[in-house]
């Protein structure tokens, strides 16, 4: 380092804009890669598949022939629960992206995947989802009045 403070300062401030630089260039490659991100999940057997976002909007839904023989209450509740696991999981793929890009001590990346967490919360267990019993008969008017 030069014994002249006015060089010392102007290296330090050229160190500085340099980093300021380089962690612009990390966010800019960590909003590019989740603005990108997506996740897939399938119940099982891959009768509902659904795909969403990095902002838990649903992109893509894929139903087989089997999917639409479980009913509407079933079919819903599984569409729910696929989409919720799905939403779970962006909050893992923006953890690998702010990972591959952010040194681990960085604070706002701590920050970006703790709010993503807190936005897409691991789902509850997948009994939840399902319907207790099976939809009533619609001829069926033992627990309520036959007058409509």
């Amino acid at each position: 380092m030069s014994s002249d403070p006015a060089a010392a300062a102007r290296e330090r401030l050229n160190r500085m804009v340099a980093d300021v630089n380089s962690d612009h260039e990390r966010y800019v490659a960590v909003r590019a890669g989740i603005e990108k991100a997506e996740a897939t999940e399938s119940t099982d057997g891959g009768a509902i598949t659904v795909t969403v976002g990095s902002g838990g909007e649903l992109r893509d839904l894929k139903l087989t022939d089997r999917a639409l023989q479980l009913g509407a209450a079933r079919l819903g509740a599984q569409v729910v629960a696929a989409t919720k696991r799905a939403q779970a999981r962006i909050a893992d793929r923006v953890q690998e992206i702010v990972d591959e890009h952010v040194p681990p001590d960085d604070l706002l990346g701590k920050e970006i995947v703790a709010k993503t967490r807190e936005r897409f919360p691991d789902p509850e267990p997948e009994e939840a989802a399902r319907p207790a019993s099976p939809p009533a008969d619609p001829g069926d008017f033992s627990t309520e009045s036959y007058l409509r």
